[in-house]
């Protein structure tokens, strides 16, 4: 199991398009109720920068992009489509709700920009289970994230709290705040190095536990130029905790703190 593993669905974590005050978080806060229609279609089209692997101090960059069919039930349930995976959002109370989500998670070849020798990771699909209150413009949440394949991923867990900050009828400030851990056959996954590793890379022989991985501070700025065409921005601080910062693929060779910055034009119709 290896941690050499590329930041994906980074889009997915970071990115609450078009979050109002007056709406329900929506599990990773990009499923909002827009209005009375039944039926849209929104994405986004841009660039990213992200570390080439959980803890590292290298980064890569590349073209971030989504596509989605949104829709909307008599009961006010949002659904999702797009190309990696499918998502329901339900109100249980107008402050309440709850998130179902089924996404593809690509594996990684076990090679880094740092060296090469640690095994591969299987292609998986995450489930993602999340509840979240809201008070007015504030919010706190909470999400479990397993491999429904057991592939060797393991359960991830999120806890936190953000606030959407309208400023002005077209520019919005969204930060967030929050803690991130796993069980121990994610901690493995990420951050061991098991001896014959070892031997092919020469750091050090690893066996974490499970528990916290890292705090995450996270950012959105959106400019809004009409009802369908905005600049959309987000920014994700992660600084690695316990087990995850004494891993050598994070004390030795990586990074305790990484940054990961998306950047792009959202549209909807």
């Amino acid at each position: 199991m290896k941690a050499v593993c590329t930041c994906c669905c980074l889009f997915l974590i970071l990115s609450p398009l078009r979050a109002d005050t007056t709406r329900n978080p929506t599990g990773p806060w990009y499923m909002q109720d827009y209005d009375a229609r039944s039926w849209w279609i929104d994405g986004l089209v841009g660039g990213m920068v992200e570390p080439t692997y959980p803890g590292s101090n290298e980064t890569e960059t590349g073209f971030a992009g989504l596509l989605r069919f949104m829709m909307k039930d008599s009961w006010n349930n949002r659904y999702a489509i797009y190309p990696l995976g499918i998502s329901g959002s339900f109100d249980l109370s107008p402050d309440l709700n709850f998130l179902v989500q089924l996404e593809y998670e690509a594996g990684g070849d076990g090679e880094s920009a740092d060296f090469d020798g640690l095994d591969s990771i299987d292609d998986t699909i995450d489930g993602n289970f999340a509840l979240s209150r809201r008070w007015g413009s504030a919010y706190v949440y909470g999400s479990l994230q397993p491999d429904m394949l057991g592939r060797g991923k393991g359960l991830v867990w999120f806890f936190g709290g953000g606030y959407d900050w309208q400023i002005t009828d077209k520019f919005a400030f969204r930060p967030r705040l929050g803690l991130t851990g796993g069980d121990n056959t994610h901690m493995d996954t990420e951050f061991n190095i098991t001896a014959e590793e070892s031997e092919k890379t020469g750091l050090r022989e690893y066996d974490p536990d499970g528990g916290a991985k890292n705090i995450e501070f996270a950012f959105q700025l959106e400019y809004a130029f009409n009802e369908h065409w905005s600049l959309f921005s987000a920014t994700q601080v992660e600084v690695y905790l316990g087990e995850a910062a004494d891993s050598p693929l994070v004390k030795d060779i990586g990074s305790e703190s990484t940054t990961a910055v998306l950047a792009g034009i959202f549209f909807r119709w």
